[in-house]
């Protein structure tokens, strides 16, 4: 068959994310003998002109639309990306009225009844990692109810066929990137994404991980990953990247063991990911900046001992001021994030994020990394803990779809978060701004 694999674009007002997700899947679907074509609409002249014309050229039997992410953004700025979805399924279908079109994709995955119901031009979809799923799918397009993985329509009614186990990452082929323009995403600040295993292994309140990749850590070998990256460095000329797991460092040997064959093979990289601050050591960290690494992402969400444990983040305040003074002492570049007005959120422990990022500020200097994102308040995704408290505690309906963001985000301190979260925003990013001017050629990593 011949099979377009779109990738919608992941955010409207924020820089591109490679899609990752279709890298991995054009060569699955192309060992079962489909012929695959690739439109990104992150990268270069996104039209629907564009867009025609590739579907013209192409003539796909199957549409397969990747929705990575529902947009995530501050109470009162939020702008929907719902409207873009539709409009751009629409146009496919009015462009291609007798191919099928096939959803998929995170975003899609943790809506994926409520977006069926509301973008009718989905036929069939694929719920969580489809590298196995889709080309099963494709093999029994009238019959799509004996597929597991599968949300399909009968009648009226949207029908999920079940989960499927978790896949052996380890045997997946590699992602090709031959699709993608990997030169312009080499310009974004992350780069393209590495992945170097599936899962989560954390047990977060907010977090939607654990019901899209479930909770086994499945690892790819070492030498494996670093094939890809090596892959990338002499066939595109990439020497900077991002690793997309959830936690990098997580177990620790395994990132340890990537880094020291990066080292073996003298790539001359530069890279950075998130990490866990119990996980950090100054010695662990030498090795990182060793291997490339120019920077580390951290979120705790909060800052008190009380709340990292009813978050589930699995952290003390200790492990925060460890990481802390391990940045310091090595002098690697750090970015912390954290949430206010969650559950369980008192004066006291908001008190403790700000004497976190002040000392934070006063010992690491410019090392301190923040973005304009870098204190949010919580937004509320479905199949998480959070959900199950934010009806409990009467924040959202338990009939609530959330497709359109809820918070967790109650007053009376919201009067007061609001604001003040909107200023800090506005502050940084021009601070950020007047440094540009001044430093006409500084990049930020």
């Amino acid at each position: 068959m011949r099979v377009l694999l779109l990738q919608t674009r992941t955010m409207l007002d924020e820089p591109p994310i490679f899609p990752l997700g279709l890298a991995y899947l054009a060569p699955a679907l192309r060992a079962e003998g489909h012929h695959v074509y690739v439109y990104d609409s992150n990268i270069g002249l996104s039209t629907e002109r564009a867009m025609e014309r590739a579907i013209e050229a192409i003539k796909p039997e199957i549409v397969g639309v990747s929705i990575r992410n529902i947009k995530n953004a501050r109470p009162g700025s939020h702008q929907s990306d719902i409207d873009e979805h539709r409009a751009t399924m629409r146009f496919i279908r009015a462009q291609a009225p007798a191919a099928t079109i096939v959803a998929g994709g995170a975003g899609f995955s943790l809506y994926g009844k409520e977006l069926m119901m509301q973008i009718p031009e989905f036929d069939v979809a694929v719920f969580g990692e489809g590298e196995e799923t889709f080309p099963e799918l494709l093999s029994n397009l009238q019959s799509p109810q004996d597929v597991l993985g599968v949300l399909w329509r009968d009648g009226d009614q949207i029908e999920f066929t079940g989960r499927r186990p978790p896949l052996d990452f380890r045997s997946l082929a590699r992602p090709t990137h031959h699709h993608f323009d990997i030169r312009a995403y080499a310009r974004e600040s992350m780069g393209i994404g590495i992945q170097a295993k599936r899962g989560c292994a954390l047990d977060c309140i907010h977090c939607s991980n654990h019901y899209l990749f479930q909770r086994k850590l499945r690892m790819r070998e070492p030498g494996d990953v670093v094939d890809e990256i090596e892959e990338l460095v002499q066939d595109h000329g990439l020497h900077h990247f991002m690793f997309a797991d959830e936690i990098f460092n997580l177990p620790r040997r395994h990132a340890q063991e990537i880094c020291e064959e990066m080292l073996r093979r003298n790539l001359r990289l530069r890279w950075t990911a998130w990490f866990k601050e119990s996980e950090i050591t100054e010695e662990s960290v030498r090795l990182f900046q060793r291997a490339g690494c120019n920077g580390l992402f951290f979120s705790p969400d909060v800052a008190s001992d009380d709340l990292l444990s009813l978050w589930g983040k699995g952290l003390k305040e200790e492990h925060l001021y460890q990481a802390m003074e391990v940045v310091r002492r090595t002098g690697i570049p750090a970015e912390w994030n954290f949430m206010v007005n969650g559950p369980g959120e008192s004066w006291s422990s908001l008190v403790k994020v700000a004497k976190f990022l002040g000392i934070a500020s006063l010992k690491l200097g410019r090392k301190l990394r923040l973005t304009s994102y870098f204190v949010l308040v919580v937004r509320i995704y479905p199949h998480t803990r959070l959900q199950e408290v934010a009806i409990h505690d009467g924040i959202i309906r338990a009939d609530d779809d959330l497709i359109e963001p809820a918070y967790y985000n109650p007053p009376p301190k919201s009067h007061l978060l609001n604001p003040l979260i909107s200023i800090l925003g506005a502050a940084w990013q021009t601070r950020q701004f007047v440094r540009a001017l001044k430093n006409p050629g500084i990049h930020r990593d």
